[in-house]
């Protein structure tokens, strides 16, 4: 999901260059395409689904890891 205060079509493609805020990770450079938009009018913006569609298979797997370890943090018992 990325959020963007103009619209963008579907189809669209993205160069990305990502940072994951995890200690010692490099850049991960990537191009998406925008799979669906949704107005989002409370925020005053747009978000955007999008598939991967040229992305290295070490860089796919780091993000997929960056996801479980956040959703395990989410559920994590609060002490």
């Amino acid at each position: 999901l990325l959020k963007f205060k103009e619209p963008h079509l579907l189809g669209a493609r993205l160069e990305m260059k990502i940072n994951l805020p995890v200690e010692g990770e490099s850049e991960i450079s990537a191009v998406a395409e925008i799979v669906r938009v949704k107005a989002c009018d409370k925020a005053k913006e747009y978000w955007a689904g999008v598939k991967f569609i040229e992305i290295r298979e070490e860089d796919r797997k780091k993000i997929l890891h960056f996801i479980k370890f956040i959703k395990n943090k989410e559920n994590a018992p609060k002490t």
